[in-house]
């Protein structure tokens, strides 16, 4: 599934969540913050095979502007918000990635919601 790292997370009267600079919180924020930022105690419990594994998906993110993620990738990304963020942010996260198998077929390179076609 290929998604849009330059997607804005929207606070619940549509307006983008502030980063603790002032830019908008984008999905490409959201997802090297909660594949790279382990708690000491995940950190322990990982496997050096899953840190690989997050680290790829964080690469992904920083360096494209619509990289492809695995079905397995986007588990882990779902897993990893859902553990990091507050739930305005876990839920816009959540809805971005389980739109794209249900959303209406759209033009190549079109972008809706965060997912690009």
């Amino acid at each position: 599934m290929k998604l849009d790292m330059n997607c804005e997370i929207l606070d619940l009267n549509g307006d983008p969540i502030p980063n603790a600079d002032g830019s908008p919180l984008t999905l490409r924020t959201i997802i090297i913050g909660a594949t790279m930022n382990l708690s000491p105690e995940e950190s322990n419990r990982l496997s050096g095979e899953q840190k690989l594994n997050n680290y790829q998906i964080a690469s992904k993110a920083k360096n494209e502007d619509n990289p492809s993620f695995s079905l397995e990738e986007m588990n882990t990304i779902k897993t990893s918000v859902g553990k990091r963020f507050m739930p305005i942010v876990v839920g816009r996260v959540w809805g971005i990635l389980e739109d794209n198998d249900n959303a209406p077929k759209i033009e190549e390179n079109e972008i809706k919601n965060g997912v690009v076609n």
